[in-house]
């Protein structure tokens, strides 16, 4: 497919005939989308991102009562391996929640840059049939990568846009704030 391909084009019907955003977490978190869980760290991003997994994953609410529509959940832990099965029953245990969970772990950080790595990652969603793909943490995900550079972390966002293309999936990156958290998140 040419991306300049005149049959591309729409008119104002066209346009209307977009399907709306799909949530699998009403109001922030969507189908075949980016999302970025911001944050200094040692703040709870992991655990925010955990909740939100596990809540898509067994569907159930979320942390203040925001409904999530049931979804299979892949969650690539990039770092913070060790303790992860200690925070799923935490999870569990303060939720008073025993039931079954479409959730897989990737105790793994795959390097987004790196077509090998992408494609490997790429199989596993399809094989798993993804809703949500969480990966935790982009540092992590970016290891070698120049925050700083436009084009550099331009191709690490194309990367991810071909996955999220690919599997329909929303991809929901976990990463920090700079030195500066007023200033937003770390890098370009």
């Amino acid at each position: 497919d040419d991306l300049l391909d005149i049959d591309r084009l729409l008119d104002e019907d066209g346009l209307a005939g977009i399907p709306p955003p799909d949530p699998i977490l009403d109001g922030w978190l969507y189908r075949n989308s980016i999302a970025f869980l911001i944050g200094p760290p040692k703040k709870g991003k992991t655990f925010v991102a955990l909740d939100l997994a596990l809540s898509i994953a067994t569907g159930t609410e979320c942390v203040g009562g925001t409904r999530t529509t049931p979804g299979r959940v892949l969650y690539v832990l990039g770092e913070g391996v060790a303790g992860s099965h200690d925070r799923v029953i935490a999870w569990r245990t303060a939720r008073d929640e025993h039931g079954p969970a479409s959730i897989t772990f990737l105790p793994v950080a795959v390097q987004l840059r790196a077509a090998d790595q992408l494609a490997e990652l790429y199989e596993i969603c399809v094989g798993l049939d993804v809703d949500l793909i969480i990966i935790d943490t982009f540092a992590r995900a970016a290891v070698g990568v120049e925050e700083n550079s436009s084009k550099e972390m331009g191709e690490v966002i194309a990367g991810m846009d071909r996955l999220k293309e690919s599997t329909g999936a929303c991809i929901l990156t976990v990463h920090h704030t700079g030195k500066d958290a007023t200033r937003g998140y770390r890098g370009s």
